[in-house]
């Protein structure tokens, strides 16, 4: 690849070959390394008249001005990756190459834009060594130092986990890989993660779950959320029983669920998400084996079932002191349901009294008026009676 300092390094590259940058016609791709100097070109390349200028910002620091960059001549990709130049950090300033024939072509493709680093970065957190991986569109698990507990590789392109993914990182304890594109997980893709206390595999598309991710003998949090393919496989799902994992925390919502999963014994599960499923059914015996059980998060999971249907889990929740998240949301509806109602229908009582004294004060009204005008009638009619007798 064609480096863009080795094409404005015009004093370097002169005296090597004797060229001018700004006329190697062979490069089709120009990639900016990471840097903290101001660019510099000078001298200033020729500009022909088909050539549509534009500048980088002036060099700050070195009383530079702005430097016309037509000097690539087949340009067709720009990769910006981890340059931040001055000036460049607060506003981005686009190279615009030139469109005529003998010059470069249109830019058709942009591969990285952006002043953060395109590789992994490592750091301390909670006394331990973590790995930060997220956004940065990989995909697939590049080559890592070891010993590493904490790896964040969220917001990727990782489709596949197979057995090879994850071998010589035994030592990982928190593993966030939500946000992929996951689709298929072999069945020893995690098994020689022995230590691995926390799985978020959120918002994927995974079909289905190998057996040996429930016998992981340290895992206590596994977040499934958002997976929409999940239910097609669950039914087929057979999980080796009983399940090793000493799991704790278990998030299966928004995974267009019809029916729960048989997971057997999870003596330790604490809460349970099974929020935002189009549940069928909801079974009391599906929670028997899960006798630690304190919190289960219902919200918009029970639209299609009848309340007869449900009676016997939720007697079941009430003798086990569970706390149903979606029983309180709606003590809390109805509670705000009614006041609601209160209001409306105070508002009503006063609009109708206020119909009801206006229509009483406009009978007196014209009671008054009617008494006015016999009063005037008599007056009259006692005036011409007077006139007739004189």
């Amino acid at each position: 690849m064609v480096q863009f300092h080795d094409l404005i390094s015009h004093r370097h590259r002169r005296k090597a070959t004797g060229n001018k940058p700004w006329e190697h016609r062979a490069c089709r791709r120009l990639s900016l390394p990471g840097s903290h100097r101001p660019i510099s070109m000078s001298p200033r390349p020729p500009s022909p008249r088909s050539c549509t200028r534009r500048h980088w910002p002036t060099d700050r620091g070195t009383g530079g001005t702005g430097h016309n960059v037509c000097f690539v001549a087949r340009l067709s990709i720009l990769d910006i990756v981890e340059y931040s130049p001055y000036g460049i950090n607060e506003a981005l300033f686009v190279l615009v190459l030139c469109t005529s024939y003998n010059w470069a072509k249109e830019l058709t493709e942009i591969e990285a834009l952006s002043s953060h680093p395109n590789h992994c970065t490592y750091e301390y957190a909670y006394d331990m060594y973590g790995a930060h991986c997220a956004g940065l569109r990989l995909n697939k698990l590049p080559n890592l130092r070891g010993g590493i507990e904490i790896l964040d590789f969220s917001d990727n392109k990782l489709q596949e986990l197979d057995g090879e993914t994850f071998s010589g990182y035994s030592s990982i304890k928190y593993l966030y890989l939500a946000d992929n594109q996951i689709y298929l997980i072999e069945e020893d893709a995690l098994s020689s993660l022995t230590s691995l206390q926390t799985l978020d595999l959120s918002n994927n598309v995974i079909l289905q779950l190998p057996n040996s991710m429930f016998q992981l003998p340290s895992l206590r949090k596994l977040y499934l959320k958002g997976n929409p393919l999940l239910h097609k496989n669950f039914k087929e799902l057979s999980i080796q029983k009983p399940i090793r994992a000493p799991l704790a925390l278990m998030d299966i919502s928004d995974c267009k669920l019809r029916e729960l999963p048989a997971w057997g014994s999870l003596p330790q599960l604490d809460f349970y998400n099974i929020s935002h499923n189009p549940l069928t059914s909801l079974d009391a015996a599906h929670f028997a084996a899960m006798c630690n059980l304190a919190k289960v998060d219902l919200t918009e999971s029970l639209d299609k079932i009848k309340l007869c249907d449900m009676r016997a889990a939720v007697s079941w929740f009430q003798a086990r002191h569970v706390q149903n998240i979606q029983a309180s949301r709606r003590t809390w509806l109805t509670i705000g349901g009614g006041l609601a109602g209160f209001l409306v229908g105070f508002i009503l009582l006063l609009y109708v009294m206020h119909r009801h004294n206006v229509a009483q004060t406009k009978t007196t009204a014209e009671k008054i008026q009617q008494q006015k005008a016999e009063r005037v009638c008599d007056k009259n009619a006692s005036t011409v009676l007077l006139n007739d007798v004189s």
